[in-house]
């Protein structure tokens, strides 16, 4: 057999005969081939012109139902009423003839609508993902309006041949017909416009995409919805929200319109985010709304049976799946966070103040939902992209662009101040929402519903626990104080977590963040978030109290003493002299000139905030705070600043004519610092005096001395000091600054008159202090600053050339025959 192979294939008609049998089996594969191809494309044209037929037929249905009805109408009210005149041979003419002008009207009004989409799509939209060129083309108002428009185009055109069947059209179809035309003719313009519009993404944004989200953010909430629904919506929710994302990324592309662009986004991005955190408790927590994580365990924190089973099997441990809550929330923050950092990488400032200030809009639903968390996370991204921001910024001189860069820092320290204080309002305002749900006493997964989303998932597991009692016993056997004291134990928790960031905020974030700004040279911005900072020390105390108040009236709800049970310990006292500690190392650096020397600046841009101003306040009413506390340690490290303030304010910010204002009002401004400085002066005598404390005199006298033996004309200088501080000598006007003073000496006297001493009004009444000088101040009417005049000015002047205030003279007088008599 192989011989006969060889043979023949070593024979020349062998392999011609071979050729064309294969051509013949080539020659009918390609046309088995092209057949069935054939036979294929048929098959497919067949299913077009099917489908083609069938959405004809189901739009030429409504149509001929829509002419079959007004025919009935129009025929029904010829019958029984006679207002209607039979038409004549012209007006049916007429009318065919107008019917088929509005056809070609509307099949125009078709082409030039279609015409604009297809500008749009050519210009940019081509280099845009396919779906996204969809939610163009498929826009509802735009699709609707075609729909409309080819109806009409369909209907005018189908009315034209009714005659054909015997049928005139009537007065019903010629006005049906004429409405639709002036309808689609109306709406052509401003729809046109609107599709102009969608040049900018964001309208696409705005009209199409935020409202599919937020329509699949409710049916997840839906308590009703299946596990399978919900996690449709969640998968929808995903592509709508990756299709939100691309067009972000497309827009911020454009460099030049980014200042409207950002902005506008950042607002969406806002109002989803709001809508969904007052959505999210609503929806389930085993929903497929919430992504599940896979969590990789450590073979060491494994369970001995989970390692066995994996060493039998060589094989890996099994991977835990975690819900996550936040997903939504840290995809949205993520993006804003980014809009921030590409205006600072743009380098325009104004729209990065913009920016940062929208988180004022969030920090409501923040505190109002207990998202405080959420919150924070946002602040913590800002400040770390300010400071990356000041870090590549060069230090200029006072300009414009320089009162942004202020202003930036001051927004940051406010927005996560505020957000610090409007949570711990919103724990006040919740122990009535909770009192009302404990009155229920219902404690279901729908019942939760009316809690914070927060809240929702921390008292989920009581709800799961009575359900279990329901579903084995039959009947509820928690009883409601048990549950309330579980959900109260869970509550406080979360407030001592949220209490001690708050606290964190102000001891830590906030002076690491002043540290910063000074440590890069910016030493106006570093002042403006102290000074603000003080603001909310100020209040804090009073939140903080409030908030004690409140953990004591939930201790009400301990009715179990086991230890699983207890309530958490929260320190607020402790909390709030920590914070005090805070303030305290807040003035040292508002008392440190090498961080604060700006503020000696002769010049003033009204456009700046008056840093001067309120530095110099804030020190003077520090300085009388440490001394009323006998405070030495304070009051020494603060008092140099505000003595060099008040000596720069009065013999040259205030004297200096470049000053505009009017003669009498330079020397109020004059006298007001030297009486300020005078009292602080005469008080640091004072309390020195009634604690025993010569170490406060030391501190204040012994810098005013030092700084008098600089000066060339002592006793001219200490005369233009006496002359000054009394404002009668020269206007009949009060000082602008004596009822401070005046508060200051009343706090003086209802101290001596808490401990027991007399004074002035005491008629008597009231033991002597142990030191003379507090109680002739206590006797006089003098104020403090004429006390300090007494002592430590008139022995270095002589009285005989100019008139002395007499409560200066009275005073001095009594010290000298105290002295006497002794």
């Amino acid at each position: 057999m192989d011989r006969i192979k060889i043979w023949a294939m070593s024979k020349q008609w062998f392999w011609k005969s071979r050729t064309r049998l294969e051509k013949t089996r080539f020659f009918f594969e390609a046309n088995i081939y092209k057949h069935g191809n054939s036979i294929s494309k048929a098959r497919t044209n067949v299913n077009i012109l099917i489908n083609l037929a069938w959405i004809g037929l189901k739009s030429l249905f409504w149509v001929a139902f829509s002419l079959g009805t007004l025919i009935c109408i129009e025929s029904y009210v010829r019958n029984n009423m006679v207002f209607l005149k039979p038409l004549t041979n012209l007006d049916k003419d007429y009318n065919i003839e107008q019917l088929r002008l509005y056809a070609q009207l509307l099949t125009a009004i078709f082409s030039i609508y279609f015409a604009t989409i297809g500008i749009i799509l050519s210009s940019g939209y081509t280099r845009l993902r396919s779906d996204i060129i969809q939610l163009l083309t498929n826009e509802q108002i735009g699709s609707v309006f075609a729909r409309v428009l080819v109806f009409s185009a369909t209907f005018s055109l189908t009315a034209t041949s009714l005659p054909l069947f015997g049928i005139d059209p009537g007065y019903f179809i010629y006005f049906a017909a004429t409405f639709l035309t002036l309808a689609s003719s109306l709406t052509l313009f401003p729809l046109g416009q609107r599709l102009f519009n969608f040049f900018n993404l964001n309208l696409l944004v705005r009209s199409e995409i935020l409202p599919n989200i937020a329509k699949h953010i409710e049916g997840a909430a839906k308590t009703r919805n299946s596990a399978s629904l919900a996690n449709h919506h969640s998968r929808a929710a995903r592509m709508a929200l990756e299709q939100l994302c691309y067009l972000d990324d497309r827009v911020k592309t454009d460099k030049e319109g980014m200042g409207d662009n950002l902005p506008a986004l950042t607002n969406d991005y806002s109002r989803l985010l709001l809508h969904y955190l007052h959505q999210k408790h609503k929806i389930k927590q085993d929903s497929y709304w919430f992504p599940r994580k896979q969590n990789h365990q450590q073979w060491f924190f494994a369970g001995d049976s989970a390692t066995s089973s994996a060493l039998q099997t060589s094989s890996q441990l099994s991977v835990e799946e975690k819900i996550d809550l936040n997903w939504f929330e840290s995809e949205i923050i993520k993006r804003l966070s980014r809009h921030i950092e590409l205006a600072f990488e743009e380098g325009d400032i104004q729209l990065a103040l913009n920016l940062i200030s929208c988180f004022s809009v969030r920090t409501a639903t923040y505190a109002k939902e207990f998202q405080f968390d959420l919150g924070m996370q946002e602040i913590y991204k800002i400040r770390g992209l300010i400071e990356t921001a000041f870090a590549s910024k060069r230090v200029d001189a006072v300009s414009d662009e320089e009162k942004i860069w202020i202003a930036i820092a001051d927004a940051w320290a406010v927005l996560g101040s505020n957000l610090c204080l409007e949570t711990l309002r919103r724990m006040i305002t919740f122990e009535k929402e909770l009192g009302q749900f404990f009155l229920k006493d219902v404690w279901s997964a729908n019942s939760l519903h009316s809690l914070p989303a927060f809240f929702q998932a921390e008292l989920s597991f009581i709800v799961k626990r009575i359900s279990f009692e329901l579903a084995i016993e039959g009947r509820r056997l928690s009883r409601p104080k048990y549950v309330q004291q579980l959900a109260v134990q869970k509550i406080l928790q979360s407030y001592k977590k949220i209490l001690q960031q708050v606290c964190e905020f102000f001891e830590k974030i906030v002076p690491e963040f002043i540290e910063s700004l000074i440590k890069l040279g910016f030493s106006q911005a570093a002042t403006q978030v102290a000074l603000a900072s003080l603001h909310f020390h100020w209040k804090l105390p009073r939140w903080l109290e409030e908030v004690s108040q409140l953990l004591e009236r939930y201790t009400a709800y301990t009715h179990y003493l086991e230890k699983q049970y207890t309530f958490p310990e929260i320190d607020v006292k402790g909390m709030a002299g920590s914070l005090v500690k805070v303030r305290d190392q807040t003035f040292e650096i508002l008392g440190n000139p090498d961080i604060v020397g700006h503020i000696f600046s002769a010049e003033h841009d009204d456009g700046f905030p008056d840093h001067f101003g309120q530095v110099y306040f804030e020190l003077t009413e520090e300085c009388i705070h440490a001394l009323e506390e006998n405070n030495e340690e304070k009051f020494g490290k603060i008092f140099p600043m505000f003595f060099n303030l008040a000596i720069l304010a009065s013999d040259s910010k205030f004297a200096d004519p470049k000053l505009e204002v009017n003669d009498e009002f330079r020397l109020h401004l004059i006298s007001t610092v030297i009486n300020d400085l005078a009292s602080v002066l005469g008080f640091a005598t004072l309390y020195g005096a009634y604690f025993d404390n010569p170490k406060l005199l030391d501190v204040a006298i012994g810098k005013f001395m030092t700084f008098i033996e600089r000066v060339d004309n002592k006793q001219q200088y200490l005369k233009r000091m006496i002359l000054l501080s009394n404002p009668n000598s020269f206007s009949w006007c009060a000082s602008p600054r004596g009822m401070i003073r005046m508060n200051w000496k009343i706090a003086f006297e209802n101290r001596a008159r808490h401990d027991g001493y007399g004074h002035q009004m005491s008629f008597g009444e009231g033991k002597a202090h142990y030191n003379k000088l507090v109680n002739e101040f206590l006797k006089s009417h003098s104020d403090a600053s004429h006390l300090f005049f007494a002592i430590h000015v008139l022995p270095f002047l002589g009285t005989d050339d100019f008139k002395i205030d007499h409560r200066i003279t009275s005073i001095a007088r009594k010290l000298r025959e105290e002295e006497a008599e002794d």
